[in-house]
């Protein structure tokens, strides 16, 4: 069968890809031999028997084709795979059917699509731990022998995507850090001293403490999971949408006077997540959640209360219970958001 779809497109691949498919032929060929056989070995670029339990950067799906490109799914990835690592990139291999390492940072998944004479390599960077695509690079032949091309163009442009999809997450954790903190402390300024006039931004929006509670989960390799902090962007959020400054609050901490005294109209959001089942078909978690929502104002009085249901909530291949998370908490606030809005309007003289 794979000899017949070498003749279909005409050519032998060049010689990495060629090498790679040999490679990976001959490990499913010693594989099949019975017990008595030597051990298939892996394609050139596959995991490290230690890449699931390590923190791996990277992790490399075999490429989807039709079923005439298909052979070539393995072997593309494992040409990718080399070009990054001699990038300088972290990455793990993962062969088809096997789980994606829980720890890594990015995953690249990718197709082989046929156009014309030539054929076309289409990636997919995502970030497992908050759902989102980072960047589609793609590379092209003009012909299915010249695949080495498509592949060497491919991994020219996921170089700089990937790098830029870590800096992003970098980023991105540190404004959900800034986005909690509480406004600084103001500086005591000397008797006597004259300081130079410095103009200082100042947020004038009033402030919303923001409590999240969560039940205890933990991750694939079971690990506890920081549910509480992974939703908490999206309350912040939530308040932000609603004209307010949010700071994070413990759940269980008294409410310091001095951060109420702040804002005369503070108000106190607190998310409960009730419940969040999850399950994984075929390495892509689903899930629903179950939460309430708890708004008071400075006095303690209720302005909101809601229990919400979420849709049934869909990751891709290799997304973390993170991603669930994280999804949950964005729609359960975007349900509230525009009735709290609402509420909070009618309360206004």
């Amino acid at each position: 069968m794979i000899t017949g779809a070498l003749r279909y497109h005409g050519a032998v691949p060049r010689p990495r890809i060629a090498f790679a498919l040999a490679a990976l032929i001959g490990a499913t060929v010693v594989a099949g031999r019975g017990p008595g056989a030597a051990t298939a070995q892996p394609a050139p670029g596959a995991a490290a028997p230690g890449d699931a339990a390590r923190k791996v950067t990277i992790a490399l799906l075999p490429f989807t084709a039709e079923r005439r490109l298909a052979v070539f799914g393995q072997p593309v990835a494992s040409e990718i795979s080399r070009a990054l690592r001699e990038a300088g990139l972290d990455v793990s291999l993962v062969g088809d059917g096997a789980p994606v390492p829980a720890r890594a940072r990015l995953v690249v998944s990718g197709r082989i699509v046929k156009r014309g004479a030539g054929v076309v390599l289409e990636a997919r960077i995502r970030d497992p731990e908050r759902g989102v695509d980072v960047a589609r690079p793609s590379g092209a032949a003009a012909a299915v022998a010249d695949i080495d091309q498509a592949a060497s163009a491919l991994a020219t442009a996921l170089v700089p995507a990937i790098r830029g999809g870590l800096a992003a997450q970098d980023a991105a954790a540190a404004r959900d850090r800034a986005a909690l903190a509480p406004p600084p402390a103001p500086v005591p300024v000397a008797t006597g001293v004259v300081q130079p006039a410095r103009p200082v931004a100042v947020d004038r929006r009033p402030v919303a403490l923001v409590t999240v509670q969560a039940p205890t989960l933990a991750d694939r390799d079971g690990a506890p999971m920081p549910v509480a902090t992974l939703a908490a962007p999206a309350v912040a959020d939530l308040a932000r949408r609603v004209g307010y400054r949010a700071v994070a609050v413990d759940a269980h901490a008294a409410v310091d006077p001095a951060v109420l005294a702040s804002s005369r109209a503070a108000l106190r959001i607190t998310v409960e997540l009730l419940s969040l089942s999850h399950e994984t078909s075929r390495d892509i978690p689903l899930g629903r959640a179950r939460a309430r929502v708890t708004v008071t104002d400075a006095s303690g009085a209720p302005v909101y209360r809601r229990t919400v249901r979420t849709d049934t909530l869909v990751g891709s291949r290799g997304d973390r219970l993170d991603t669930l998370v994280r999804l949950a908490a964005a729609q359960v606030t975007d349900v509230i958001a525009p009735r709290l809005r609402e509420r909070l309007a009618a309360r206004r003289p």
